[in-house]
């Protein structure tokens, strides 16, 4: 049903939807690509945004579902201002495991503490594969900062080793997660 607020009419999010996932579907065919070619840092990267994608997504779907449309407000929200964190945060919190713990016992402090790492390390690896950046690299024993130059720059090995784990088990996540996501369209 549409109201004079829908400023994404229900009529049309599947439109959106299909192509948000294709979109994701891109993401993740580009993240395969970098990684045969060891570019495992911004192979994550693509990985993280097809996470934020199946975000919106899955915020259309539920509205699809519902047969209501989206509000400006609505998609402001989701895609303004913090927006990667609040698609990040929307995408963790729909992980089964995530949710069967939180049925199994109830939301508590590690819960979101656990929820706030992963957002976290998604965030972290985004960042600093896209960019260089100053900043506190760590603190000495003393207690004292060690400020430096920060990029996940591809790395000889064992950094390399490590970077080719993280790739792949975002590439792997990504696409279990788009193939679930794909067979819960409705129409």
């Amino acid at each position: 049903m549409m109201t004079v607020s829908d400023y994404i009419p229900s009529n049309r999010l599947h439109e959106g939807i299909e192509m948000i996932l294709q979109n994701a579907h891109n993401l993740v065919e580009c993240a395969k690509i970098l990684c045969k070619e060891e570019k495992y840092t911004i192979a994550s990267v693509l990985s993280i945004f097809a996470f934020e994608e199946m975000a919106k997504a899955m915020f259309l779907i539920d509205h699809y579902n519902k047969r209501e449309g989206v509000s400006e407000a609505q998609w402001r929200k989701l895609t303004r201002g913090r927006v990667h964190r609040r698609k990040l945060e929307k995408f963790v919190r729909t992980e089964e495991p995530y949710k069967r713990y939180i049925a199994a016992k109830g939301i508590n402090s590690r819960i979101e503490k656990n929820t706030e790492m992963m957002i976290k390390h998604y965030k972290e690896t985004k960042e600093h594969s896209l960019y260089v950046d100053w900043l506190s690299l760590h603190a000495d024993k003393d207690g004292s900062r060690k400020m430096g130059w920060s990029w996940l720059q591809p790395l000889p090995e064992p950094n390399l080793k490590y970077q080719k784990i993280v790739a792949h088990s975002f590439l792997k996540h990504v696409q279990e997660r788009l193939q679930i996501l794909k067979r819960s369209i409705p129409f």
